[in-house]
């Protein structure tokens, strides 16, 4: 089987240095472009980094594998999997670097809210669980819920590669299902998907911080306080 190819453009997106709006357009093709939020004059990338290097990745692996193989009746290798492992992988990468990036917008407060995330015990999960438990903390709103409207079946999908992946991990045979051939590339899907899942999500809650997230009920601010996180 061949698995879906896609290239840098299809996953790098615009994003503002000023306001770090994210455009749903490559980045090369706005240079010289206004940010449509702030009407800043340049231009950035977005997913970050180690997103970026997993997406980068893949197209290679995905090249590689595909040049190898021969005809439709190629063996259904233990490699095809790696899609499924670096589409959860990735999620997981956008996650932190959008729980990062709210937790900027609350500045001098971030002594007030580590206290909370202890004594809440929101830190005594691992990775995707904590840092979900920590974008509801800062926003009142799980990652599910926030996505819901524009994404419906994105965590259903996501829930679905990642028992596909533990299946894998803990090394039970899937060669022969009809959805472990399906799931390489779904998952594929899922990763380009996410890019625009965390796209809506930085827009609305780190750019549009102020609109959307009930700041003062988060820190528990009195009825007078006023909300000023510039340290």
């Amino acid at each position: 089987m061949r698995l879906k190819e896609y290239k840098s453009e299809d996953f790098y997106k615009a994003r503002c240095p000023n306001c770090l709006w994210v455009v749903n357009e490559y980045y090369k093709s706005r240079k010289g472009e206004k940010c449509p939020n702030c009407g800043y004059e340049g231009v950035t990338s977005f997913p970050g980094d180690q997103s970026a290097h997993i997406l980068g990745g893949m197209i290679h692996f995905i090249d590689s594998y595909n040049q190898k193989i021969k005809g439709d009746r190629h063996i259904f290798p233990p490699q095809v999997y790696l899609p499924i492992i670096f589409a959860t992988s990735n999620y997981e990468t956008l996650l932190n670097s959008l729980v990062q990036d709210l937790m900027k917008k609350y500045g001098k407060y971030l002594g007030r809210l580590g206290r909370f995330m202890v004594y809440s015990e929101v830190l005594s999960s691992y990775d995707k669980r904590a840092n979900e438990k920590i974008f509801k903390m800062l926003t009142l709103t799980s990652v599910q819920e926030a996505v819901q409207n524009e994404f419906p079946n994105y965590f259903k999908d996501f829930n679905e590669i990642v028992r596909v992946r533990n299946n894998v991990v803990h090394g039970k045979e899937l060669d022969a299902t009809e959805i472990a051939l399906q799931m390489p590339n779904k998952a594929i899907d899922f990763l380009l998907e996410s890019v625009d899942v965390f796209s809506h999500l930085n827009n609305y809650y780190v750019v549009k911080f102020m609109e959307n997230v009930n700041y003062k009920k988060v820190l528990r601010l009195g009825e007078h306080e006023e909300f000023q996180p510039e340290v």
